[in-house]
C-alpha cells in the first residue's frame, strides 16, 4: 500500500503532466485524463490523511482534492472535500481557500441542477 506522500507525489506528477500538455496547446482529452488521474490519487491520499491527527496535512490534501475536482467538474467531490478540510480546522492556514473552493463548488452544483431541471421539462 502506498503512503500518503507517495500518493500525493504521484498525483502531482499527473497534474503537472496535464498542466504542461495544456500549456503546450494540447486540445485533446489527454490533459483532462491526467487531471482525473491526479484527482483519484489525491483523493486516496486525503482519505488516508483523514484518519491521521495532522490537521495541516488533512486540510492541505482536502484543498488539493477540492481544487482538482473543480477542474474536472466533479462539483460534489469538491464540496465534500472542502467540507472535510474545514472540519476541525476553523483557524487553520487553509480555511479561507477551503471556503472559496466550497463556494465555487456550491455555485456550480446549483447551476448544474438548474440545467438538469431545464432538460427534464
Amino acid at each position: 500500500m502506498k503512503t500518503i506522500d507517495e500518493l500525493h507525489q504521484e498525483a502531482m506528477f499527473w497534474y503537472d503532466k496535464g498542466f504542461f500538455a495544456t500549456q503546450h496547446g494540447d486540445n485533446s482529452t489527454e490533459p483532462l485524463a491526467c487531471y482525473r488521474q491526479a484527482l483519484v490519487l489525491e483523493q486516496q491520499a486525503a482519505l488516508l490523511a483523514l484518519a491521521q491527527p495532522d490537521a495541516f496535512e488533512k486540510a492541505m490534501l482536502c484543498k488539493s482534492v477540492a481544487a482538482l475536482a473543480l477542474l474536472v467538474e466533479e462539483y460534489g467531490t469538491a464540496e465534500q472535500f472542502a467540507c472535510h478540510g474545514l472540519l476541525g480546522n476553523q483557524s487553520g492556514y487553509f480555511v479561507w481557500e477551503l471556503r472559496k473552493l466550497l463556494q465555487k463548488a456550491l455555485k456550480n452544483l446549483q447551476q448544474q441542477r438548474k440545467k438538469e431541471k431545464m432538460v427534464s421539462f
